[in-house]
């Protein structure tokens, strides 16, 4: 889908929303959302695989209260994840918005499985400090040794075109976390893990155990 017609069919799903009263289209990128206590919130729609401050800038208004991108699992650079942190509006897709307005709190969105992460590191005995490299991937310092690169995958299979995928969009990291807990590895996936360079795949228990290595 174009930029040009992100407005109008978000729009059209975000209506559906059981606390959403109206929606007011400002411009092609731009909508307005009034819900059911009045309360209005400024999102700004894009359609694209990968988002970074330089394919947004011109898109996103200095004043908005989501970052809305329509396509699934897209690439989102650490700079625009800041950005969206020190300008208080929250990023996410079609999921992501839709729990934000349950919440009413679309500035401070972050979703339940970042949350999860970030949490349960943040937690561990081993880890020093994390960095987000992006919104999948996630720098772990660790206390007197090698930091570790996670990289968070989500899906309830996890396949080989999944594994050369990330391989190809998200370049470098040590280890994929299956964050999915009910996430299953096909053969398949396991046989392109098996070969250079040879990157596990880790329930959340195992990566816990692997930071204490």
């Amino acid at each position: 889908m174009s930029n040009a017609r992100s407005a109008d069919w978000a729009k059209d799903k975000l209506e559906e929303h059981k606390l959403v009263k109206e929606i007011k289209v400002i411009d092609s990128n731009n909508i307005e959302i009034i819900n059911r206590y009045d309360e209005k919130y400024k999102v700004s729609v894009i359609s694209m695989s990968h988002i970074t401050l330089e394919n947004t800038s011109s898109l996103i208004p200095h004043d908005i209260d989501f970052l809305f991108n329509i396509p699934k699992e897209p690439l989102i650079d650490v700079d625009v994840l800041n950005k969206g942190k020190s300008e208080n509006f929250g990023i996410g897709g079609m999921g992501d918005i839709m729990r934000a307005l349950n919440s009413k709190d679309l500035n401070n969105y972050i979703s339940p499985e970042v949350e999860f992460i970030l949490n349960g590191l943040e937690q561990h005995t081993a880890v020093s400090s994390i960095v987000r490299l992006d919104n999948r991937r996630f720098l772990v310092n660790r206390y007197a040794k090698e930091p570790l690169t996670v990289l968070a995958l989500n899906d309830y299979e996890i396949t080989a075109d999944i594994i050369r995928t990330a391989k190809t969009k998200f370049k470098t990291y040590d280890v994929i976390l299956a964050s999915n807990p009910n996430a299953r590895i096909t053969a398949q996936a396991k046989q392109v893990l098996d070969t250079p360079p040879y990157i596990e795949v880790l329930m959340w228990r195992n990566l816990l155990g692997k930071l204490n290595n």
